[in-house]
């Protein structure tokens, strides 16, 4: 397979037409197929399409957006903050699952991305939400820790009490954490 990694231009409107990454990623899914241009075009995302260049199909996609999140140290009134590139959306087509495509796009490709980012720019993780079993699953066997395990990173006793991760959209989500 020979893959192309490319980003999202108005030009691909009809090649993302026929993306599919099944009925338990239907948002990501849609996301491709509409809000990714806007969102693109915004400069809110940048949205990287995966393309099969063998079979002139997209195998995949990824979103990143700076991010972070703040905590509070125990004892301490001051809000510290970490940033973080956050990983918004990550969808692989529903022919190119269970081959380990995620995996090599994500230690290949993006892992390498966001540490050069974090040496001109500065960033210390790469932040994820998660609401379904096998995202959940990726993200633990790729190194990934839930937010609330960080209290080992920063030190912090009860990280739960003093996180503040206030996006709508991470309700009812699984915070992860990959450390750079």
């Amino acid at each position: 397979m020979h893959l192309d990694i490319c980003l999202l231009t108005d030009n691909d409107l009809r090649d993302v037409g026929s993306f599919d990454c099944g009925a338990q990623n239907e948002p990501l899914t849609h996301y491709i197929k509409g809000a990714a241009f806007e969102d693109n075009r915004s400069g809110k995302t940048k949205t990287y399409l995966v393309k099969d260049l063998d079979k002139q199909e997209i195998a995949g996609y990824f979103s990143l957006r700076t991010s972070g999140f703040g905590y509070i140290e125990q004892g301490i009134n001051q809000i510290n903050y970490v940033p973080a590139v956050e990983l918004s959306e990550f969808a692989i087509h529903i022919d190119y699952q269970g081959q380990g495509l995620g995996t090599a796009l994500f230690l290949g490709h993006i892992v390498p991305k966001v540490q050069k980012l974090a040496e001109e720019f500065g960033c210390q993780v790469i932040l994820v939400y998660a609401w379904n079993e096998n995202a959940i699953k990726f993200y633990q066997k790729n190194n990934f820790m839930k937010i609330e395990d960080l209290g080992a990173f920063i030190e912090v006793k009860d990280i739960n009490k003093y996180l503040t991760i206030t996006d709508d959209f991470s309700q009812g989500c699984n915070v992860f954490i990959y450390i750079l």
